[in-house]
């Protein structure tokens, strides 16, 4: 009747010692040959609550009596990833880990560098390693910007090096309606890639949340003071799917902000300033042959604001579609070229702008060692409601002002080898009709359109590791400095050029990283400053010991007290001339428990 002759049923896969070993043998095998024993490999397992995980610490046994830095962990059972991470700290292990990819009983792949220096970023749409990406990439996972030893993001965001930070209140607090910010290569609205070391697949709800209030103080050298009490109110919701080849998001923000302000403690007026706004992005990857892909997608985001004492309710739509594309030439020569028509639909009686966006990039892989890369594209950033329409005594809007837009060229190297490495890049990036602030009349400041923007110079970021493979103390101490060097000049509404940021920033770090004892000691330089303001250099030290389930951590923000001023005006000749600082030293203490 069609039924079967013989039915065998055999012992699964590694139930003997003889298995384990020839599949322990033959993961090894397929290990690339130019891989160097002194590179970690991470195999990953999906992991169950199954007693057969026990497998995956059973095969890691296996394969370390003849490699000793191969690891295998698991996303959802036992050896972890937090395991892991403690295993490579012990042995010493910081540099970017071997990759591989294969398949073996259930889908396994290989952990990307557990430091974030091989995650792949969105410098484009596609996923690169940031050393094949043909854009000099700042590369800051959680880790990282935990072991800065900030309160916040844009404080941590400020002590990497190669970034500025401008706060107009201390721990990053934003006052009224104006916001902190972070500046690249010395020009605001520059573009940081922020990568987070945990892998997207399927579906991902964040959601955040924050409160709080605070007062602000002006005093004058007329004896005049300003107080303005302040309450504010955050909700940030975002629904992403992702896999592979298809990726669709979903998000929405709601920011609401209560002040008084209050002028020699005689109450002025309240004010109440809301912004929200939600919206949607998806792409796809088309994968050809010949190394050939190619990403294609739209976005759309609508943006509200109601500034009651201001100017009211405002809201546009702002949306886009964009494709880009990727040729990998042999392994050797990677292609990348870009494009997105922008579309800004404001309200009725005002005007709409639409804006073509080119990119292109290359990158030469030299050797395993070496990789040179060479990229250009284009720019578009629509005014903000405040900068159009704000009304206030500190600063109001220009309605006529235009959309900027600009052109970054960049060219540079990214080396590797056992014992250090080096990210460098020269750079030109220019503007039209770039949007600044007008201070030399004095308050209220206005915006207005430079008449020409531009910033050169270069940029770098290295780390040398002299002692890594020995034995001993020494072998975890790496040293790391990041920084650049820029030239920007500006055109005020007279025709006269002006510095408007900063030229020189570095920090550099020192740190000892092992399982039970983490300790980074930092010095942040920031020189050559606008506006007058005083250069400074600042120390700042932060640590964490093993303790019981987690970790007491320490820190030290600004150890020798230096007076940072953030921002402000300090010209002789300005009409407005104002300051303001950093609340100096601030130690803290906690403990540190991941769930």
């Amino acid at each position: 009747m069609g039924g079967f002759e013989k039915v065998a049923l055999g012992y699964p896969l590694m139930s003997t010692r003889e298995d384990m070993e020839r599949v322990a043998a033959a993961v090894t095998a397929s290990i690339p040959a130019e891989r160097s024993k002194k590179d970690a490999v991470l195999l990953m397992g999906h992991g169950t609550h199954h007693p057969s995980n026990a497998f995956y610490a059973a095969l890691m046994f296996q394969l370390q009596l003849d490699d000793p830095n191969i690891f295998v962990g698991t996303v959802e059972g036992y050896p972890e990833v937090d395991l892991l991470k403690q295993l490579l700290l012990e042995k010493g292990i910081k540099r970017p880990i071997c990759s591989l990819s294969c398949r073996w009983l259930a889908t396994i792949t290989i952990l990307p560098s557990y430091t974030g220096d091989e995650l792949v970023v969105t410098a484009t749409r596609f996923p690169v390693k940031e050393k094949e990406s043909s854009r000099f990439v700042t590369v800051a996972d959680s880790e990282k910007l935990r072991e800065t030893g900030a309160t916040n993001v844009m404080e941590a965001l400020g002590r990497i090096g190669g970034l500025g930070y401008k706060s107009l209140a201390p721990i990053g607090i934003n006052k009224q309606g104006m916001n902190s910010s972070v500046y690249v290569r010395g020009v605001e609205d520059g573009e940081l890639i922020l990568i987070n070391a945990s892998p997207f697949t399927n579906i991902y709800i964040d959601y955040q949340y924050s409160w709080y209030e605070t007062a602000f103080i002006d005093r004058y050298d007329s004896g005049k003071v300003e107080r303005t009490d302040q309450e504010s109110t955050f909700h940030f919701l975002d629904l992403r799917y992702e896999n592979e080849r298809f990726r669709a998001k979903a998000f929405g923000m709601h920011d609401k902000r209560i002040t008084a302000d209050y002028v020699d403690t005689v109450f002025d007026e309240e004010k109440e300033r809301l912004n929200y706004n939600y919206g949607v992005e998806s792409d796809y990857r088309f994968v050809f042959s010949g190394g050939t892909e190619v990403i294609a997608g739209a976005d759309y985001v609508h943006r509200f604001a109601d500034y009651k004492n201001n100017y009211g309710e405002k809201s546009r739509d702002d949306y886009g579609i964009f494709a880009e594309l990727r040729k990998d030439f042999n392994d050797e020569m990677i292609l990348t070229l870009g494009v997105r028509e922008q579309f800004i639909d404001n309200e009725e009686g005002t005007t709409d702008y639409d804006s073509f966006l080119p990119s292109a990039g290359v990158t030469w892989k030299v050797d395993e060692s070496w990789n040179l890369f060479v990229n250009a594209g284009k720019a578009f950033q629509a005014p903000t409601f405040t900068q159009l329409y704000y009304e206030g005594r500190i600063i109001v809007g220009n309605p006529d002002l235009d959309p900027e837009s600009g052109w970054t060229y960049e060219a540079g190297f990214k080396w590797d080898s056992e014992h250090a490495s080096a990210r460098v890049a020269g750079f030109y990036m220019t503007y039209k009709d770039k949007i600044e602030i007008d201070r030399s009349q004095g308050r209220p400041y206005h915006y207005f359109n430079a008449g020409s923007f531009d910033t050169k110079g270069a940029e770098w970021n290295l780390g040398l590791y002299p002692f890594s493979g020995h034995d001993g103390f020494l072998s975890d101490v790496s040293f790391s400095a990041a920084g650049y060097w820029a030239n920007p000049v500006a055109e005020n509404p007279d025709g006269e050029d002006y510095q408007p940021g900063p030229k020189f920033q570095n920090t550099f770090g020192v740190s000892y990283a092992t399982s039970p004892f983490n300790l980074d000691l930092q010095c942040r330089i920031l020189a050559g400053r606008e506006d007058d303001l005083e250069n400074y250099t600042a120390f700042d030290m932060t640590g964490k010991v093993k303790a019981w389930k987690g970790y007491v951590t320490f820190a030290v923000e600004n150890v020798f007290d230096t007076e940072i001023q953030t921002t402000g005006n300090l010209l002789e000749d300005a009409k407005s001339r104002f300051v303001y600082y950093e609340p100096g030293r601030l130690a803290r203490l906690g403990y540190l428990v991941s769930f």
